[in-house]
């Protein structure tokens, strides 16, 4: 009887195991599924964490570019016809891994944006000298993907014309605002060349320099400057709508975009002076 008992166990525990077997079959794809489906979240948030670190600065924090500097990424027209206009024949996945990836020397889109033979866009991998691994690229992109969504459903609307500052450095400009010229050095893409990055004079003071507003009452009083400010607030104007004027020594012309004085109102350009001299 013992031994029955035994055999009718093991014939039981056999039947639960073919059980459990064949139930992990049948569900195998939806848990893999499910399982793919987190992954590809957590590559989209890591993405997220990186663009905001090296991508914002100039692609705008939304991705939605900075005229002049850089295009928008979640837009229509990036998701429905970069691919055609730059003549890319594989996914639109691959071509942000390998546009990060390379980096660009020079603007597709140079009366738009800035390139003019110098870099457009640094190389990100580092297989091409940059700071990321693949994986990190991969996620960068699945990030990017991640507007499809949204971009595809935005209408198109024609932004409507500002009245730009100009370039006559001598204007009156209203009194501005550093905590509202902080967010806008942020929008406009300078905070991405001037501050993350070294494409343009660092804002912030160094162990060798201090900061561009302390430099701003020095620089236009110098021998070597070129340029026709009368004082830190034309200085400064002046080198974001006339940023060929005066270039500062160790660095190259026709970098920063020559179209800001279109492109903010004097409100704004006040606000973004106002906050460069808080910079000392």
């Amino acid at each position: 009887m013992r031994m029955q008992f035994q055999i009718l166990i093991g014939i039981l525990l056999t039947i639960l195991t073919l059980g459990i077997f064949v139930y992990s079959g049948f569900t195998e794809e939806t848990r893999m599924d499910a399982w793919t489906e987190e992954q590809h979240a957590k590559s989209i948030e890591q993405g997220a964490a990186l663009f905001a670190q090296a991508c914002s600065g100039c692609h705008g924090p939304q991705g939605q570019g900075v005229p002049g500097l850089c295009p928008p990424l979640n837009s229509k027209e990036f998701f429905t016809t970069r691919l055609n206009d730059v003549g890319w024949s594989g996914s639109l996945h691959d071509y942000i891994v390998s546009t990060v990836s390379t980096g660009r020397l020079t603007s597709t889109r140079p009366d738009q944006y800035v390139g003019n033979g110098k870099p457009a866009m640094p190389s990100w991998s580092e297989a091409y000298g940059g700071p990321f691994r693949i994986d990190q690229i991969e996620n960068l992109a699945n990030f990017v993907m991640n507007w499809e969504d949204e971009a595809l459903t935005q209408p198109d609307v024609t932004p409507s014309p500002i009245e730009g500052v100009g370039t006559d450095i001598t204007v009156e400009l209203p009194e501005g605002d550093a905590t509202r010229g902080e967010q806008l050095a942020v929008a406009q893409g300078c905070a991405g060349c001037h501050i993350s990055q070294q494409i343009g004079p660092p804002w912030m003071s160094t162990d060798s320099q201090p900061g561009i507003g302390t430099r701003a009452e020095e620089r236009y009083t110098q021998p070597d400057y070129t340029g026709n400010a009368d004082s830190a607030q034309q200085y400064l104007l002046e080198s974001i709508v006339q940023p060929n004027i005066f270039v500062v020594e160790g660095f190259q012309p026709n970098i920063m975009p020559q179209n800001y004085g279109d492109l903010i109102t004097d409100q704004q350009a006040a606000d973004i002076i106002a906050y460069m001299l808080t910079l000392k």
